[in-house]
């Protein structure tokens, strides 16, 4: 899939979720499909380089990140656990889920792999972090 650029590449990823029956929307050659998971409304985004694909969606606000060290010792061992993805802080420091591959290796198998293990992040991170900090 080299040698395509930005427009066409989010055409080929608006087809995926066609094909997947998935909810979405594009906006300025960013796509935006919101999820309900464990109870929460999820935004997950997705942006195309000629070079990569990337996806991301925020699980808390700076003022909502545990302080305690343990709590990011639990990100990493679930990072550890989960290679397609990672647990990520912006440079705002919101706490996300982040995945992204390079467009050599994307196709519609790999690019549902990806998502889906993204999907899975989010509700790992609600089901089996969060409750050990008393996050909500």
């Amino acid at each position: 899939m080299t040698g395509m650029d930005v427009k066409s590449i989010i055409g080929v990823i608006s087809g995926y979720f066609d094909r997947l029956g998935f909810k979405y929307r594009v906006e300025d050659e960013l796509i935006i499909t919101v999820w309900e998971i464990e109870g929460r409304p999820h935004v997950v985004l997705i942006v195309a380089t000629e070079k990569m694909v990337g996806m991301r969606s925020k699980l808390l606000e700076p003022k909502e990140v545990p302080e305690d060290p343990n709590f990011f010792k639990e990100l990493l061992k679930a990072h550890h656990l989960m290679s397609n993805v990672r647990y990520d802080m912006d440079g705002d420091g919101n706490l996300g889920v982040s995945a992204s591959t390079p467009i050599e290796a994307l196709n519609f198998e790999s690019f549902r792999i990806i998502f889906l293990t993204l999907l899975f992040a989010i509700e790992e991170f609600w089901k089996d972090i969060a409750p050990k900090f008393g996050l909500k």
